[in-house]
Formats: structure tokens, C-alpha cells, sequence
């Protein structure tokens, strides 16, 4: 991409400038003050958060002018210029004005002399783009790739789609093959891979080139790309994820420089993301919380509080099963020179999971950062923990056995999940391994397998069915002789309590502990009957762990 443009510019007589820094882009432009530019994404993103970051600390006089004039830019340029309507004189007078007051400065931070801007490289929002067009500034997206010469179709002068890469360019066409990828045939693409007959066998279709990348296009010959096929995830659950996706979503918000969704083969998705540290350090200082260093601010537990509300609030409109339920912030950003991004700013997913792979962490943000203090453990990492399987209780523990720095903690928010349970633990007691087990709920059934206590005293349930399968369960534990232990969410507590007096009788004796990250302090013994009443009167908080007597047992 950038080779062909420079190629290009050159044959042009146009002045070529390199920028050696990409943190004094702002500078740069000024100095420049350049006709035409090409970047990627990333640029407009921070240049957008910046802008944002600036309008919270002015006045409130220069935001309302600031939010009218680009209110005037957005239907000028967008609505009218964009879509080849005629401007009608009212607008004129209002966007010379707001030109004159807000736009035209707002133009100069990228020099002031910009004609067109080539944009290229990973998915960039549509709010970015409107909004930068909405001040003048001619952002052309487009999509292409080394095989079809850069780039394969372009933003038009008019009536192009801001959530689009454009149309194909003249001589080029476009369609979309099966499962959904773009295939692209035309002068700008290559013949092959040079002495490479087979890999280039594999990406033609006759004349046509397999991208590898997702898409659909529209009535109108606009090319929307969804998705690079090779990133797309499935989960545990059978969901397909489109990663950038989220990622472009996430991305803009002001605390986040950079992040990488991970769910392939997990029961839910989960994220490495890279903080924005002046804005953290900014809002630790805002909100009085103290910190040693950068590792130590990232681990704080009101740190990540405010990361998980501000995720809440950004995939509000996503499905719950694409949505990210665990974050992970790291103390440092993902470079080209460690290998996990590309020179173009994309992520090298494989690189990123393979390197923080060394710490399993199944994370419960109210302990665990505590806890990887304690331990002096430094990165944590995606969780690899969703099912207690011989095979993959093996890899953990001969992971363990090679010295790799592994540590893991239950997850008590959802401990049917995460729970470690008896086949781990016991495989890593009898691979001679310390095993440790700190307060929380999941860590009650580890505890019981450390302790010694013969596996025929007690049988773990976990949870019960919720409807399907649920009845037949209780039928069949009745007549269960050894202790049997649950696990309970607080709401449903009451339900399965009048399960029990049912199935099991009012005078069985049970315990419930509750709030077991207070190390067990609260429980409640007794009978069902007596148990039952007890939480009637004051319902139950935090995670839940039941212990039921088997039949026939008196203590």
C-alpha cells in the first residue's frame, strides 16, 4: 500500500515527508502542512479521543459553538455536498460562519492544506468518519491488500457510505463468494506468489483472488467489509465472533489505546486491553487512588471497576454472546518491535495469545488483584479454565512441571464455570505440586480435596438443573448416602431450599455458607425446615455454597 503510493507520488513530482514518530504526528502536519496523506485508522482514532478529551475541559460557551458548527459541516458536507444536493442559501451564510469560528482551526491541526486523505490498513467507525467530514476533512476509506496492488475499491467524490470501503475502482471488479468472502478480479491483481505454486493455487478461483477477508455489498456497488475470515472466533458455546468488530467499537472510547478480543474455543470472550496510562493516571489523581507505578494502577481494584462499567456502557448494543465479560489490563502497549502488531498497527492475534499464555488466570476482579500482588505474579492472562478435562488438567499441570508461572484462581462469579474442582486439584496433589486454597466460593471444593477427607465422603454437585432434568437429579440424590455439596446463586437459593424439604425431607441437616470471600464467617446450619425459615427472613447475599447430609448420616 504504501510502496504503490509513494511509487506514485513520485512519478507525480509530488514531495514525499516520512514521519519518524508516530506520537508527534500533531507537529509534524503543521510543519508540513501536507496536500495529501495516507495513514491507518489508529491516526483519526486519536486524534478523535483527543479532541473529546479537550471539549470536557472547555468552556461551556466554545462547546455549544464547537457542537453548532459541526452541526452545520455535518448537514453541509454530509447531507448536501455528499449526496450531490443543491446547498440552499441559509446553510451557505451558517457554514461560512462556523467555518470561519471553528472548522477551518479545527482543519489546521492536520496542516490546513489537506485535498484527500487515503485510509486503509483495519476497520475504522463510522462515527469517525462522519465526524471528520463533518469539518472538511476529505477521509477516502478504502480496501485493498498487497495482492491486488493496495488498493481494490475507494470512497467516490459523492454519494459513498461512511460504514463502506467504496466502490471497486474503474477496471476492477468485485463479488462476494461463499461464506460470505470477497473475491476481487482485475489489472491490480497479482498473477501469484513468486515460486510458491500451490499457496498461489489456493487463492484463485480462475481469474478471480480469494481475499480471505468477509463482506457484503450493497444495491448501490458500496463494498462493506465485516470481518478478516481467519479472525473470525468460535466459542465453546458454538457462537461465531467477529473480533474487530468489537475492537472497533472499543477502541474509541478515551481510556482504551489499544485492545485485542480473545474468545477462540472459550466459553465467553474475554479482552487484552492496553489502557490509555496519561488518562488513568489522570483519573487516579481525580479520584485519589494512590499507586506506585504503572503494573500497580492496572491492578487496582477501583481501576478495573471503571473499566468493566465503561465496557458495559460501549457493547450495549452487542449480543450478550459477543460481548466481553472479562478484561485484562496490561502495563504495557503492544509494539512492532515485540512482534505483536504489524507495521500498519494490526494486531498479530496468534503472537498476543501466545505470549500471554503464561499466567492462566480465571479472574475474580474483587480478589485477584490482591492476590497477584501477593504472589508477585506480573502478567495475567485469558483464562484456560472452562472445562475439567483429563486433557487439559494434564497440559496445566505439566505446565507447572516445566516451570512456567501459572496460577489458579476461581472465578466466584461464576464458579460452575470456572470451578478448578476435584480432577485438578487431586491431579496436582498427586503430581507432588503445592496446591493453596484462598477464600471464595470455588475455592470450598479444592479445600476439600487439599484436606485430605477420602473422596467417599463427599460427592460434589456443583449446580443443579434449572428446569430441564431437575427433578429426576433430586430423585436420584435422596437416596445419595454421601455429604453432598452445591453450588447456589443467591436468587435462586429459596427455590432449591423447597426442592429439598421436598425431595429430601424438612429434618435433613444442611449448612449454607454465604459470603465466603470473608473466609466462611457467615453460615447457617440446621434443618431444611430450619435453614429454609432463616433465609425467608433475611434473603441471602454473595456466592453460595450448600451442604447437604446424605442419607441415613447424623453428623
Amino acid at each position: 500500500y504504501e510502496r504503490s503510493w509513494v511509487f506514485f507520488c513520485l512519478h507525480r513530482g509530488i514531495e514525499v515527508y516520512f514521519n519518524e514518530d508516530p506520537k508527534k504526528i500533531v507537529e509534524v502536519l503543521s510543519e508540513v502542512r501536507p496536500n495529501v496523506m495516507c495513514t491507518v485508522p489508529r491516526i483519526f482514532e486519536k486524534i478523535y479521543t483527543a479532541i473529546q478529551d479537550k471539549k470536557k475541559e472547555a468552556a461551556p460557551v466554545k462547546v455549544k459553538m464547537m457542537d453548532w458548527a459541526l452541526r452545520v459541516g455535518d448537514l453541509y458536507f454530509n447531507e448536501y455536498r455528499r449526496n450531490e444536493r443543491k446547498v440552499p442559501f441559509g446553510l451557505r451564510m451558517k457554514f461560512k460562519l462556523a467555518d470561519k469560528l471553528v472548522l477551518r482551526k479545527m482543519r489546521s491541526v492536520f496542516g490546513g492544506n489537506i485535498e484527500f486523505m487515503p485510509c486503509g490498513g483495519a476497520p475504522i467507525s463510522e462515527e469517525i468518519v462522519r465526524y471528520m467530514h463533518s469539518f472538511g476533512l476529505n477521509i477516502k476509506c478504502g480496501y485493498g491488500l498487497t495482492e491486488t496492488t493496495a488498493t481494490a475499491s475507494l470512497f467516490g467524490s459523492t454519494k459513498f457510505e461512511f460504514s463502506s470501503a467504496g466502490k471497486p475502482l474503474h477496471g476492477t471488479e468485485i463479488k462476494i463468494g461463499p461464506n460470505d468472502e470477497v473475491w476481487v478480479k482485475g489489472p491490480g491483481v497479482m498473477k501469484g506468489y513468486y515460486k510458491k505454486p500451490e499457496e498461489t493455487a489456493a487463492v484463485f478461483e480462475g481469474e478471480w483472488f480469494r481475499t480471505g477477508d468477509a463482506g457484503r455489498m450493497d444495491e448501490h456497488g458500496n463494498l462493506f467489509i465485516t470481518d478478516r475470515i481467519k479472525d473470525l472466533m468460535k466459542t465453546s458455546g458454538g457462537k461465531y465472533i467477529a473480533p474487530q468488530k468489537l475492537e472497533t467499537a472499543l477502541i474509541n472510547d478515551a481510556f482504551i489505546e489499544q485492545i485485542a478480543v480473545i474468545g477462540d474455543q472459550q466459553k465467553y470472550v474475554t479482552a487484552l486491553a492496553v489502557p490509555s496510562f496519561e488518562n488513568l493516571k489522570k483519573y487516579a489523581e481525580e479520584h485519589k487512588i494512590t499507586f506506585k507505578d504503572i503494573e500497580d494502577l492496572v491492578q487496582n481494584i477501583h481501576i478495573k471497576e471503571m473499566f468493566s462499567k465503561r465496557l458495559e456502557e460501549l457493547q450495549k448494543d452487542f449480543s450478550m454472546f459477543e460481548k466481553i465479560k472479562k478484561v485484562t489490563l496490561l502495563p504495557k502497549e503492544f509494539s512492532i518491535d515485540s512482534g505483536e502488531i504489524t507495521a500498519t498497527l494490526k494486531l498479530k492475534r496468534k503472537v498476543i495469545q501466545k505470549k500471554y499464555k503464561d499466567l492462566i488466570l480465571a479472574e475474580d476482579t474483587r480478589t485477584s488483584g490482591k492476590l497477584l500482588k501477593h504472589y508477585e505474579i506480573a502478567t495475567p492472562m485469558q483464562s484456560h479454565h472452562m472445562h475439567n478435562e483429563h486433557k487439559t488438567v494434564a497440559q496445566i499441570v505439566n505446565r507447572i512441571q516445566g516451570g512456567a508461572s501459572v496460577a489458579l484462581i476461581s472465578d466466584a462469579g461464576t464458579p460452575a464455570i470456572s470451578d478448578p474442582g476435584f480432577l485438578l486439584s487431586r491431579a496436582c496433589i498427586d503430581a507432588g505440586l503445592e496446591v493453596e486454597c484462598l477464600p471464595g466460593a470455588t475455592a470450598f471444593v479444592p479445600a476439600l480435596v487439599n484436606s485430605g477427607l477420602p473422596n467417599d465422603k463427599f460427592v460434589f454437585e456443583g449446580f443443579l438443573p434449572v428446569k430441564k432434568g431437575r427433578q429426576t437429579r433430586l430423585l436420584f440424590l435422596a437416596e445419595e448416602t454421601r455429604t453432598m455439596i452445591f453450588y447456589e446463586s443467591p436468587h435462586k437459593l429459596l427455590k432449591t431450599l423447597t426442592h429439598f424439604s421436598e425431595y429430601f425431607g424438612a429434618e435433613r441437616k444442611i449448612a449454607v455458607c454465604r459470603e465466603l470471600t470473608k473466609l466462611y464467617e457467615e453460615t447457617v446450619r440446621g434443618t431444611v425446615e430450619e435453614v429454609l425459615a432463616h433465609f425467608e427472613k433475611k434473603p441471602p447475599k454473595g456466592e453460595i455454597v450448600v451442604i447437604v447430609e446424605g442419607k441415613g448420616k447424623t453428623k
